[in-house]
């Protein structure tokens, strides 16, 4: 029986939804041995799994194993822990999208029935709400188990409700039809909108939204008749 023929995609998301689960260990290791496992998992999926379990390899891509989502993973991982080596708490979270939103977003996509995205007909509604759902919940526990490690910690809100952000826009950027491997732009698009939002601080927060508020009408009305003038003017459209 040739690899092919062997080849299951539901075994693969399996797989990688449950190598999410040492995401857990970072709460425990120090970025130095962290990257040195990552870099470890990159060895071993690149030149040991083809022997061990090359079933879990799409067909073809035994041959081209660099670009192959296998290594791409761990390699997602190892450049996350050597970017936010202070911030394992990041790391999680954005592994925890990574791992278990993308892996539930391929599976339900293959086994629901619902419509396409408009401008990525293989990605499906379904499978971009179970993104959200499962990548969210991941990485708000991971990034909640994290939180210890990180000085100072991190606000509440931001690990509970963060990483529901970071999976929104991962999810998103999933359904981009682009070259780039989800293991790489997954990982990028959820650490980045976890970092940006980390250097928010709840006292600023706070009065930069009251003043916000306050001049939101004014803002509403402008942009409102702006927008309204460049529309009769057939500048621009609706969308």
């Amino acid at each position: 029986m040739n690899r092919a023929g062997r080849f299951s995609e539901d075994s693969r998301q399996i797989v990688h939804m449950t190598m999410g689960g040492f995401a857990l260990l970072l709460r425990y290791l120090t970025p130095g041995p962290a990257a040195i496992l990552a870099g470890g998992a990159v060895a071993f999926n690149l030149f040991a799994l083809p022997r061990l379990a090359g079933t879990l390899y799409r067909p073809g891509e035994v041959r081209r194993r660099l670009s192959s989502g296998i290594v791409l993973y761990p390699v997602g991982v190892l450049l996350l822990i050597v970017t936010f080596p202070d911030r394992r708490d990041i790391v999680a979270a954005a592994w925890g999208v990574l791992a278990f939103g993308d892996g539930m977003a391929t599976l339900v996509g293959r086994h629901v029935a619902s419509p396409r995205i408009p401008w990525n007909p293989e990605k499906s509604v379904a499978g971009s709400c179970a993104f959200v759902l499962c990548g969210g919940a991941a990485g708000s526990v991971l990034c909640w188990w994290c939180r210890s490690v990180v000085i100072p910690p991190a606000y509440d809100w931001f690990s509970i409700w963060m990483p529901w952000l970071a999976a929104v826009a991962a999810a998103a950027v999933e359904t981009i039809p682009i070259r780039l491997d989800d293991n790489l732009s997954v990982p990028a698009a959820a650490s980045i909108v976890l970092w940006w939002t980390s250097l928010i601080s709840e006292d600023l927060a706070s009065a930069a939204l009251s003043n916000a508020l306050q001049r939101l009408p004014l803002a509403v009305v402008a942009n409102g008749v702006v927008a309204a003038a460049g529309y009769f003017a057939r500048t621009v459209t609706i969308p």
